[in-house]
C-alpha cells in the first residue's frame, strides 16, 4: 500500500516557512511481510518521488510511525 497526500490532506501541519501547496507528504508505504526485501518499498517510494516532481511540488516529507522497528 503507498498513500500519498498533499494540500488540505496532509495528516500534519507544515512548517511555518513552507507552504502546504508546494509540499507532498509520503503518508504510508505497507508491504506484505512475505514481500518485503524484494524491492517493493523502494519502487512504491520511487513512484511517489515521481509524482510529487510531476505535480510540481517543492519539498516532500515522509511521515514515520514512531513503533515501526524495521
Amino acid at each position: 500500500l503507498l498513500k500519498f497526500n498533499w494540500g488540505q490532506a496532509q495528516t500534519e501541519p507544515v512548517e511555518a516557512e513552507h507552504s502546504m501547496e508546494n509540499a507532498f507528504e509520503v503518508h504510508r508505504i505497507y508491504v506484505l511481510k512475505s514481500h518485503q526485501g524484494q524491492g517493493f518499498g523502494k519502487e512504491m517510494f520511487d513512484f511517489a518521488m515521481q509524482e510529487a516532481v510531476k505535480r510540481g511540488f517543492f519539498w516532500v516529507w515522509l511521515g514515520v510511525w514512531e513503533k515501526n522497528f524495521k
